[in-house]
């Protein structure tokens, strides 16, 4: 280890005891559920994790027992991950897209005592002694323990226990001890060096070791922000990367071809295909720092305007498609890993970039290859076996060396290129492994198929399962493929199939089928019978789902049934279904959640979904003027020389209880009865100087209709709409954002002035924005002695006005929203 990491530690609890101290009160995670971010500083993850290890060791966990984390990327994942490592609990993560037959069998390996599990997990038929705890709520749990001191964990202890596909069927699992990772983590610093202020936005699983590493450890370290995003529609995702001006992206080719295809669309849309292409052939010769600015309004500000790094890893990466990225000012660096290796084996820097090789090893990981040009590795991150299965472990190794099963050579620069495998797995562009052996196996376990080969074949720059078959009743092969793909996992379902007229495969000696005789006569056959026109094309008139699928999957539209399934009978995995999903949603304006299409989702169940679904809501903009420097100081001038004298003639105000302010800290949302015509003004005389100078105040959107109110309402009291009913999220969300700028909130619950009462029902939205924005809750109660006169404007006697501040309120977090408001209301009613 080199001695300036020393300082690391070589157990993760080390690691992030380092990284607190480092980087303490600055945003490490973020997410969100509904309107409004949920941050996690890197204090704030490392205390939660603590307590939430007081609450496992509460179920009776002790070092060495294994957990089973099962549910979709969020800080509750990472949380949890955190708090069993920090005890020496092992955790097994899986894939949320793991076939229920495939997790019985990792269970039966692991024998976990606890499965963290989401309401986005899969119905599973689970065993009475596993424990089974929501990742979504055990907050609720564990946010009131004390921590648990940190155990006593060794280097060599195991952190984890990755799983992957068997060439038998049976799941392997892989062993990272905390030295792997610790290790891992410190090679690929020594290599990628990104901005201490880069954010990150995380897509990938973290169930995967690209993803956990690079897109976990190696951003905590350098103090980057983590947000996790909710969904993988492209229209969600460039969203996501506007509000959080996302820096950095670690995605699989599959996932780059994806964003780079809705950036073609979009164009297409606007009529500015013809431009895109022009600007495209007009950067190549440019620096990349002048490629921004040739794309900087046109693409870029589309994807937010920050994004400036992308580490693609898990598949090869076509180096057209990483010439294309490069091409608009985004720097693509390419690496190469295996889960044995936790996982980086070689990268490319930042500065160098070399877009045909995978670049050179990590400084602390050792390759060479052996006499067929396999690539083996050795060295502190290489895994030291597989679970409980030390014949595979055996296999796998040649003394110390790790045989990756990768083809590879080494240029004179120390430059490391991947040739293939030298066994037969396939490896998808979204990262997902399949084993040939398995899908042979279930293809010849039918009768009328007598041999079958399965390959890996590159189409439109994307690897699919395609199947060759011998069979003795060629006419009733579709059939054969579809027994089969009914009885395979998705990433394994076979795309396309060829039926081989020899009687037999070519073989070696030893009767082995030559499957790269076969694969290169198969490519051939295709190049001739390539039709010469293009099956993009569609049909003059309106476009339809149907043409849709036929230009995003190049299938022809012959193919495309209403009864076709998008899975088996088409070929389109989830990605390529999010796809779809955005190209509906680019050129129908529907929206449609990707939870709601699944591999067995026919075309016409798709074409239902599009008639029946919700119009995609117009971008809504709100000003932002008055919260400018400008605007404060004309506000609080204002504010100062005429309105609170005014109020002060108008009215005697009694303030009570306003020292409780001193010891909250904001943003906060102040809850107030809303009794009089004035009583803005006057709650705004009632606030201490520092809570008025940061006050934003809630108005019914109605009032913006008024001649001159959209100028004096937010110059005078900083006030902002908010709607009350119809597309309600724009304004929802631009109240969070308003918050996370600082400024806390005055907003009246009841949603409409009642002059002297009684206090009305506070409206639920009151109670959705105490769960979704995690801010204190302030109440104010507002009570008249005297009305004055005349009552809206007593200018002839003065009015008698008491305000009164509550505590902050202490909220049940399990409560419903229905419940939460009605807490609310009380406690201003009882002021």
């Amino acid at each position: 280890m080199k001695h300036e990491y020393e300082k690391l530690g070589e157990t993760i609890p080390e690691l992030m005891n380092h990284v607190v101290d480092l980087h303490g009160d600055k945003d490490a995670l973020l997410i969100k559920p509904t309107i409004r971010y949920w941050r996690w500083s890197y204090q704030q993850l490392w205390d939660d994790a603590s307590k939430a290890s007081t609450y496992i060791k509460s179920k009776g966990l002790v070092k060495g027992d294994r957990v089973i984390i099962w549910g979709p990327n969020s800080p509750y994942w990472v949380i949890t991950l955190l708090a069993c490592l920090r005890m020496g609990i092992i955790v097994v993560p899986l894939d949320l897209r793991s076939p229920l037959d495939y997790v019985s069998k990792v269970i039966l390996q692991t024998q976990p005592k606890i499965a963290f599990i989401s309401r986005f997990t899969p119905d599973y038929e689970w065993q009475k002694d596993v424990s089974l705890v929501n990742l979504e709520t055990y907050e609720n749990q564990y946010i009131s323990l004390n921590p648990t001191p940190t155990a006593n964990v060794s280097p060599d202890d195991i952190a984890e226990i990755m799983f992957t596909s068997g060439t038998t069927g049976e799941p392997k699992g892989v062993i990272l001890t905390h030295l792997n990772l610790v290790s891992n983590l410190i090679g690929t610093i020594e290599r990628i060096k990104p901005n201490s202020n880069s954010r990150l936005m995380s897509v990938l699983p973290l169930s995967h070791m690209f993803e956990q590493m690079g897109g976990l450890f190696v951003a905590l370290y350098y103090g980057s922000s983590i947000t996790y995003a909710t969904s993988r529609q492209p229209a969600a995702l460039t969203k996501l990367l506007k509000e959080r001006k996302i820096t950095t992206l670690l995605i699989v080719p599959q996932g780059l071809e994806l964003l780079m295809n809705s950036i073609f669309r979009e164009a297409e849309r606007k009529g500015k295909l013809k431009l895109l292409h022009l600007l495209f052939a007009l950067s190549k010769p440019f620096p990349i720092f002048m490629r921004r600015m040739i794309f900087k309004s046109s693409v870029l500000a589309g994807l937010g305007g920050s994004l400036d790094l992308i580490i693609s890893g898990g598949a090869a990466l076509p180096r057209t498609l990483a010439e294309k990225w490069e091409s608009i000012g985004i720097k693509i660096v390419q690496g190469y890993g295996a889960t044995e290796a936790s996982p980086s084996i070689s990268t490319n820097s930042i500065k160098n970039r070399n877009l045909d090789s995978v670049g050179q090893p990590l400084f602390n990981i050792d390759v060479k290859l052996d006499e067929s040009d396999e690539i083996l590795v050795r060295g502190p991150s290489i895994t030291p076996g597989y679970w409980n299965n030390p014949d595979v472990t055996k296999d796998s190794f040649q003394g110390e060396w790790y045989k990756t099963g990768d083809l590879g050579n080494i240029d004179a620069n120390g430059d490391l290129y991947i040739k293939g495998r030298k066994k037969d797995m396939i490896v998808l562009s979204n990262g997902q492994n399949v084993y040939p052996e398995d899908i042979e196996n279930v293809l010849n376990a039918q009768p009328e198929v007598e041999s079958s080969v399965i390959l890996g074949l590159t189409r439109n720059d994307s690897i699919v399962v395609h199947a060759v078959i011998i069979t003795s009743n060629p006419s009733n092969a579709s059939n054969v493929i579809e027994f089969a793909n009914h009885n395979l996992a998705e990433h394994q379902k076979i795309r396309s199939f060829t039926i081989w007229e020899d009687e037999d495969f070519p073989r070696t000696h030893t009767l082995k089928i030559k499957k790269n005789i076969v694969a290169e006569q198969i490519e051939n056959k295709n190049k001739e019978n390539k039709p010469k026109s293009n099956p993009k094309s569609s049909p003059k008139g309106t476009k339809t789902i149907e043409t849709l699928i036929s230009e995003i999957c190049e299938k022809d539209l012959s193919e495309i049934n209403h009864d076709s399934t998008l899975g088996e009978d088409l070929g389109i995995d989830s990605l390529g279904r999010v796809e779809i999903l955005s190209a509906i949603e680019t050129d129908f304006g529907i929206y449609i959640d990707e939870n709601e299409v699944k591999s067995t989702t026919t075309v016409e169940e798709l074409n239902l979904m599009v008639k029946s679904g919700s119009t995609s809501p117009a971008q809504t903009n709100f000003s932002k003027w008055s919260r400018k420097t400008w605007a404060k100081f004309v506000r609080s001038a204002v504010q100062k020389l005429i309105l609170i004298p005014f109020i002060k003639y108008c009215y005697k105000l009694t303030v009570i209880d306003s020292e409780k302010l001193k010891t909250i800290n904001g943003p906060v949302i102040f809850t107030c009865n809303h009794a009089l015509s004035m009583d803005n003004w006057l709650i705004i005389k009632a606030f201490p100087n520092k809570w008025r100078r940061t006050l934003a105040v809630a108005a019914a959107d109605h009032l913006w209709k008024r001649p001159l109110f959209g100028i004096y309402g937010p110059l005078l009291g900083n006030g902002f709409p908010i709607a009350k009913s119809g597309p309600v999220r724009p304004s929802l969300e631009n109240l969070s954002n308003i918050l996370d700028e600082g400024w806390s909130i005055l907003i009246y619950p009841e949603g409409e002035l009642t002059v002297g009462g009684p206090m009305k029902p506070f409206l639920n939205g009151i109670g959705l924005l105490a769960k979704e924005t995690r801010v204190p809750i302030i109440p104010m109660k507002l009570s008249i002695n005297d009305f004055g006169n005349p009552t809206r404007i007593p200018v002839k006697s003065r009015g008698d006005v008491e305000i009164r501040f509550g505590d902050q309120l202490d909220l049940n977090p399990e409560a419903s929203i229905e419940e939460t408001t009605e807490a609310i209301q009380k406690a201003v009613e009882t002021l």
